[in-house]
C-alpha cells in the first residue's frame, strides 16, 4: 500500500506549481527569500503533520505497524463484541 505521507518540501513544490498555474509566476522551494515561498513552507509544515497523522491512523489498521494504544483498543472492541455474541 502506498504511503499518503507528504513531507514539507514535496507540498511547497505543489503550491509553487499552483501558484505558477494561477498567476503565471515562476516560483521554487528554493527561493526561501520570497514572502510567497515563506508562507508556503508554514502551511506546508502544518499540512505534513496532517499527512503523517493520516500515515499512523492507515498503519493502525495493521496489527504489525499498529502502535500500543490503538492495539489495545482494537482488542477491548473486539473482546467485548465477542462477549455479546456478535461474530
Amino acid at each position: 500500500m502506498a504511503s499518503v505521507f507528504k513531507s514539507v518540501r514535496t507540498i511547497v513544490q505543489e503550491m509553487c506549481d499552483d501558484f505558477k498555474a494561477i498567476t503565471g509566476i515562476t516560483l521554487t522551494p528554493d527561493m526561501k527569500d520570497n514572502t510567497h515561498v515563506i508562507k508556503f513552507y508554514t502551511d506546508a509544515g502544518a499540512l505534513s503533520a496532517v499527512y503523517a497523522k493520516a500515515e499512523r491512523v492507515r498503519n493502525d489498521i495493521h496489527p504489525q505497524t499498529s502502535s500500543d494504544e490503538a492495539l489495545a483498543r482494537h482488542l477491548v472492541a473486539l473482546a467485548g463484541h465477542l462477549q455479546f455474541g456478535y461474530h
